[in-house]
Formats: C-alpha cells, structure tokens, sequence
C-alpha cells in the first residue's frame, strides 16, 4: 500500500506528510504549516483507499479535537495530534486495518 500522504487544513495547500505521520483508532498526528489551537473542534474528510484498491476511496465526515500543537524546528512545521470524536466503530477498525498495514499506527495502538 502506498504511503503517500497528504494533509489540508483549511484553505492552504497541501502538506506532504514525513514518515512520522500517524493514524489510528484513537486520532491523527500529523504536521502542518499553521498551529491548531488545543481544544479547538475540527471537522476532518478523511480519504481511506479501498484496501484491495479496486474501487474509489471512501470518504468520511467525522470530527476531532487538537489535544496538542507544538512547533518543530527540525520540519519547519507544527506536530498536531487530534482526537477523534465520534468515528463509528465500523470506521474505526477500518483504520485499524489501514494504520497497521501501512505502519501509521500510534505506540499506544501498536500494543492492543
């Protein structure tokens, strides 16, 4: 599976994401080029290819809150990590799923 990513925020363009991005169950961690205050609300599209990559990704609606935003001098970018708040379960083992084939889970996640 390729492990290109890439992340949106707002209105700008597009970040490619470093090796260091994570998705999983739980949340994204990811980086971008503006700070994510903690505790805003966002609400995310994310884009999960089909795992046998025949048929269109799926798109899903969901919501999550910034638990943390800090600066990377090193990237040149904020590190943000986001909580989901009501990804359905049914969504949720499919990150499950992904995340681990592509390696994107989180340390927490890798134990369970």
């Amino acid at each position: 599976m390729e492990k290109d990513v890439l992340v949106y925020c707002g209105e700008g363009e597009e970040v490619r994401q470093p090796d260091t991005f994570r998705c999983c169950p739980l949340g994204l961690q990811f980086y971008s080029k503006r700070e994510l205050p903690t505790y805003r609300v966002l609400e995310l599209q994310v884009r999960v290819p089909d795992r046998d990559e025949k048929e269109a990704p799926t798109l899903i609606d969901c919501s999550g809150v910034v638990v943390h935003s800090q600066w990377d001098p090193e990237k040149n970018m904020y590190r943000t990590w986001v909580m989901f708040a009501d990804l359905p379960e049914e969504m949720r083992e499919r990150f499950r799923c992904i995340s681990k084939e592509s390696d994107f889970l989180c340390p927490h996640c890798e134990n369970y």
